[in-house]
């Protein structure tokens, strides 16, 4: 392994999986959507104003349906990518995967394929206790579970990421 790699070997389990999924809903569809929010309550509040005026327009069912839709979205995106995580780790031979960091990037390697990107890819980096989670898109991130990787590794992501990480 050359100079300044540090390999460590995770083990998937869905349990972590899924509240990976949670947390990355819960922080992108409805903590980073305030203005959503705001929307969809004043449109609630318009519709039941509506409603107690008697008034049964076509009005109130647009704004019923528009104040509905930011939990559609969260619906919509929380199924979507629990089934996507979910798909992929019933795909895997072994649930487990080998990480190589170094001061470039990362690369991921397991029973379903390598994939290396470099740390410029990663827009945020979310360290929770159990696992983190590597945001390479808007919608897309990388689990890595924490057990068994030593503090050191993390120490290093640490100051190879600086300002990208956050503690949730």
């Amino acid at each position: 392994m050359p100079e300044g790699v540090r390999a460590v070997q995770v083990r998937y389990n869905e349990a972590t999986l899924r509240k990976a999924v949670r947390t990355f809903v819960w922080r992108r569809f409805v903590l980073e959507q305030k203005l959503m929010w705001a929307a969809a309550g004043v449109m609630l509040l318009l519709c039941v104003w509506l409603l107690v005026r008697r008034d049964r327009s076509w009005l109130v069912m647009v704004t019923g349906a528009a104040a509905l839709l930011p939990l559609l979205l969260v619906l919509v995106g929380w199924c979507a990518h629990l089934y996507a995580k979910l798909h992929s780790f019933r795909s895997m031979p072994e649930p487990e995967a080998e990480f190589a960091f170094d001061a470039q990037g990362y690369r991921a390697t397991s029973g379903l394929g390598e994939m290396g990107l470099p740390w410029s890819s990663v827009t945020e980096a979310w360290a929770r206790p159990d696992f983190w989670m590597l945001i390479i898109a808007s919608n897309q991130f990388v689990t890595l579970p924490t057990q068994n990787v030593p503090a050191e590794t993390f120490d290093r992501l640490r100051s190879w990421l600086g300002a990208k990480v956050i503690d949730l």
